[in-house]
C-alpha cells in the first residue's frame, strides 16, 4: 500500500505540533506548581540565558527583562572566584545553597534545585529548577542560637554569682564574668540618683551619698573622667525610660549601655566599653541587658542597705562611722575646740596596693582585709577620736587637739608598722599593709570647715600615692598637696 506523500508531511507535522503543546503545557503546569511552592522558577538555554521565568516579580526585580540575559548574573560571588553555576548546571542539584543580588543590592540566601534539559542526543540544552529564599529563616536560626548562648551564659555566670553572700561581691563576679563573655575591655555600673555627680575615688567602688555615683567598676579604665561617663550615663537615662538597652560611640570606643528601673532610685545604667575597630556581636546587648536585669533584686539590696546606713551613721562592711555621720559628728566638735582653744587634726589614711589584694584574692578577702583594718585603726586612737571609713580602702581620723607635732608623729608609727592583716584560712603569717597618710591640721579658730579639711587631706593623699607610698604628708597650701 502506498502512502501519499502529503498525508505523511501533513501527519509528521501534526505529531510535532501535539508535542509543542505538550511540552508548553507541562511548562505551564510546572511553572504554576513552582510559584505556589517556590520564590523564583526558572527555565535557561544552552548558553545559560533566561528563557522562562516565574512569578512576575522576584527578590525585587521584575522578571520579564531578565529573560534573554545571563542567569548567573544574579549570582554574588568573589570576584575572580570560579564556583558552579546552579542556572547552568550539567548535573543535577538539590538544595544547592548560593547567594542573589536583589534589586536594592543586598544579598539573598537561596537554596536552588535544578535538573538539566538534554536533547535526544544527549546534549545540554537548558535547566530548569527552582529558588527558595531562606534569608528570615536563616535570621531566626542566628536569633535563636544568640538567645541559647546567652541563657546558656548567663547560666553559668549566676552560678559563680550564688557563691558570692555580699552584694558588692555578687555585682563585682557579674560584670567581670560579662566582660569576660562579650569581650569588653571594661565596663562599670551608674546609679542615677538625683544630686551632684560622685567619682569614686582611688580604690572605692562607690561613695556613699546621693547623687550619681560609680556603684562598680571593672576592666580597663576608659581614659574619659569620671564625671563625664556619669553625666552621659544619667542624660540617657533621662532620655528613655527603663528598662532599654543601645549600643553607639564615644570617644572612640564601642559603648553598650543598658538601664534598669528600679523600686528605691533612679535607673541603674550597666556601661560596656571595647575599641572602635571591633564591634558587638548581635547578641551582646541582649547579654548585658540579660545580666543586668540578674542583678535587679541585688542592686535594690544594695540601695536599701546604704540608705540605712546612711541614716544610720554607720559603714555597713567595716561598723565604722559612715563619710555623712563622720562631717556631722566633726562639724558639732569645732565650735566646741574654738572655745577651748584647741587644734585638731585630719588624717585621711589610703591602704597602699589594695586592689592586688582584690585582684589576687578575691573580692571577698578585700572585705575582710577592710574590716581588720577598721578594727586595728579603731585600737590605734583614743576613745575620745573619730574613725570613718570614706569609701573603698581609704578611711578617716579625727584627732581632738592634736597638733602639726603629735599628729605627725602618730602618722610616722602607723607608716613604719603598716596594718598586719591575715588572708585566709588557716592563717598565714599576718601581712602589713603599707599606708599612706595625708594630713590637715586645723588650728584654733581657723574656721575651716571639715569639707575643706577633707579636701586638703585627700589632695595630700593623692600626691603620696603619686609618689609611691607608704609615707605621710601635710596639706601643703601654696602648692595644694
Amino acid at each position: 500500500m502506498t502512502t501519499d506523500p502529503a498525508v505523511s508531511v501533513q501527519s509528521q507535522r501534526a505529531d510535532a505540533g501535539g508535542a509543542i503543546d505538550a511540552l508548553s503545557r507541562s511548562r505551564e503546569h510546572w511553572r504554576d506548581l513552582a510559584r505556589i511552592a517556590f520564590d523564583l522558577s526558572f527555565e535557561t538555554d544552552a548558553e545559560g540565558r533566561f528563557v522562562l521565568l516565574s512569578p512576575d516579580r522576584a527578590f525585587g526585580w521584575p522578571t520579564q527583562p531578565l529573560i534573554g540575559l545571563a542567569a548567573d548574573g544574579l549570582l554574588l560571588q568573589p570576584a575572580g572566584v570560579a564556583s558552579l553555576n546552579p542556572f547552568h548546571s550539567p548535573s543535577p542539584l538539590r538544595r544547592h545553597h548560593a547567594w542573589l543580588r536583589r534589586a536594592d543590592g543586598s544579598a539573598a540566601s537561596v537554596l536552588i534545585s535544578s535538573r538539566p534539559i538534554r536533547d535526544p542526543d544527549g546534549v545540554l540544552t537548558g535547566v530548569r529548577g527552582a529558588v527558595e529564599d531562606i534569608s528570615d529563616r536563616e535570621a531566626q536560626d542566628q536569633r535563636l542560637a544568640d538567645i541559647l548562648l546567652c541563657q546558656q551564659t548567663m547560666r553559668e555566670i549566676a552560678r559563680r554569682m550564688r557563691r558570692a553572700v555580699l552584694p558588692d561581691t555578687i555585682i563585682g563576679i557579674g560584670l567581670d564574668e560579662l566582660l569576660d563573655a562579650t569581650g569588653s575591655g571594661g565596663g562599670l555600673i551608674v546609679v542615677c540618683e538625683p544630686g551632684p555627680p560622685q567619682a569614686a575615688q582611688p580604690g572605692e567602688s562607690a561613695p556613699p551619698g546621693p547623687g550619681p555615683r560609680v556603684l562598680h567598676r571593672a576592666g580597663s579604665p576608659l581614659k574619659v573622667a569620671d564625671d563625664i561617663l556619669i553625666a552621659h550615663a544619667v542624660a540617657t537615662a533621662s532620655d528613655l525610660q527603663a528598662p532599654w538597652t543601645r549600643t553607639e560611640t564615644l570617644y572612640g570606643h564601642r559603648l553598650v549601655l543598658s538601664a534598669t528601673a528600679t523600686r528605691f532610685s533612679d535607673p541603674v545604667v550597666l556601661m560596656l566599653w571595647r575599641d572602635e575597630a571591633r564591634d558587638w556581636l548581635d547578641g551582646d546587648p541582649d547579654l548585658v541587658a540579660a545580666l543586668l536585669a540578674t542583678l535587679g533584686g541585688v542592686l535594690e539590696h544594695d540601695q536599701v542597705q546604704r540608705e540605712l546606713a546612711r541614716h544610720s551613721g554607720a559603714d555597713t562592711l567595716t561598723g565604722l562611722l559612715n563619710r555623712d555621720s563622720f562631717v556631722i559628728e566633726v562639724g558639732r566638735r569645732l565650735d566646741r575646740l574654738d572655745a577651748e582653744g584647741l587644734a585638731a587634726t585630719l588624717m585621711v589614711v589610703g591602704l597602699d596596693r589594695f586592689r592586688e589584694v582584690n585582684e589576687r584574692n578575691g573580692p571577698e578577702a578585700g572585705d575582710d582585709v577592710l574590716r581588720q583594718a577598721a578594727h586595728l585603726l579603731r585600737e590605734a586612737v583614743r576613745p575620745t577620736d573619730l574613725v570613718a571609713r570614706l569609701g573603698g580602702d581609704v578611711f578617716a581620723l579625727w584627732l581632738d587637739g592634736a597638733d602639726q607635732f603629735a599628729a605627725a608623729e602618730r602618722a610616722e608609727v602607723m607608716c613604719q608598722q603598716g596594718i598586719a592583716v591575715k588572708l585566709g584560712e588557716p592563717a598565714p603569717e599576718p601581712l602589713s599593709m603599707r599606708v599612706s597618710v595625708g594630713l590637715a591640721t586645723r588650728p584654733c579658730r581657723s574656721y575651716d570647715s571639715i569639707d575643706g579639711l577633707l579636701e586638703q587631706a585627700h589632695a595630700a593623699l593623692g600626691a603620696i600615692k603619686l609618689a609611691g607610698g607608704g609615707r605621710w604628708h601635710f596639706y601643703n597650701e601654696g602648692t595644694g598637696a
